[in-house]
C-alpha cells in the first residue's frame, strides 16, 4: 500500500445526527407570533373599517365648520341636519329612524348621546329652523350646534340601538340564530 491508501484507510464514515420529527421550540414560538400578529392585524383592520363612517362624518363636520363665515347660516344648518341624519342612519336601523321627525327625532338624538344634548340645548335648532325661509341664527349658535354634532358623532360610535321590548341589536341577532 502506498501512503495515500494508508491515510484514506484511517478515515471513518460520516455519522449523521438523528433528526427529530418535531420542530424546535423556537419555530413553535415564531409560528405562534405570526398567528397572533395576523389576528391582531385583522382585528385592527376590522375596527378601522367599522369606524370609517365616523371619520367621514368628522371630515364633513370640519368642512361645514370651515364654511361658517362664507356660507349663509340656513345652508350650514341644512348641512348639519343632513350630517346628523347620516350619522344616525349609520348606527341604527333605517326602518327605525327614517320616518322620525320633530320631538321624536330630537329624543332619538338624545338617546344616542345618552344625555339631553339636543332636546335641552342648542340642538333644538334642528327641529324647525332648517325649514324656515329666513331663520335668525348667530354664528355663535351655529358653533355651539357644531359642537353638539361632534358630541353626537363621538357618542354614536358607542351606541347600541334598542328595539321594541328593550332588546339591543346583540339580543336581536342572538335570538335570530
Amino acid at each position: 500500500m502506498n501512503e495515500r491508501d494508508e491515510i484514506l484507510s484511517q478515515l471513518r464514515d460520516l455519522e449523521l445526527p438523528t433528526v427529530s420529527n418535531t420542530l424546535a421550540p423556537g419555530w413553535w414560538l415564531l409560528l405562534l407570533f405570526v398567528v397572533l400578529f395576523a389576528a391582531l392585524a385583522y382585528y385592527l383592520y376590522r375596527r378601522w373599517q367599522s369606524r370609517l363612517w365616523q371619520r367621514e362624518a368628522q371630515a364633513e363636520l370640519k368642512l361645514i365648520r370651515e364654511q361658517l363665515g362664507s356660507e349663509p347660516s340656513i345652508a350650514l344648518l341644512s348641512h348639519c341636519s343632513e350630517l346628523v341624519r347620516k350619522v344616525v342612519l349609520a348606527v341604527d336601523d333605517r326602518e327605525q329612524v327614517a320616518a322620525l321627525h320633530g320631538e321624536s327625532w330630537i329624543e332619538k338624538l338624545d338617546d344616542i348621546c345618552a344625555r339631553p344634548e339636543f332636546s335641552q340645548g342648542i340642538g333644538r335648532l334642528l327641529v324647525d329652523h332648517p325649514y324656515q325661509k329666513q331663520p335668525v341664527i348667530t354664528s355663535h349658535d351655529l358653533s355651539a350646534l357644531f359642537d353638539s354634532v361632534d358630541v353626537l358623532i363621538n357618542s354614536a360610535a358607542r351606541y347600541k340601538p334598542t328595539y321594541a321590548g328593550g332588546k339591543s341589536t346583540d339580543d336581536v341577532i342572538r335570538s335570530a340564530s
